[in-house]
């Protein structure tokens, strides 16, 4: 099973869909547990117009509402940055 494309509302895929390479190009996860589904997932939302971030599946729930990236507007390096902040042990 593949998760992705939930944390993006349904109107930001038309509109925040850029060619590769190209600035400003959003990042969307792909979380699941299948490697060839996965190599097919990512490779469906390259072709939508967003960098895939290939997520395993006990990364999946950074995916949900509550998670950094639901609902964000993020490139590929801010957004596995706020996969790596909210998956960094807490310190204190």
């Amino acid at each position: 099973m593949v998760r992705t494309l939930n944390h993006a509302a349904y109107t930001d895929l038309a509109a925040d869909a850029r060619p590769a390479g190209a600035p400003g190009r959003r990042a969307l996860g792909v979380a699941g547990d299948d490697p060839a589904a996965l190599e097919a997932v990512a490779a469906l939302v390259d072709r939508l117009g967003f960098d895939p971030v290939v997520l395993g599946p006990d990364r999946a729930h950074l995916l949900d509402v509550d998670g950094p990236v639901f609902g964000r507007r993020l490139e590929r390096a801010e957004f596995e940055s706020a996969l790596a902040a909210a998956s960094a042990p807490a310190s204190g």
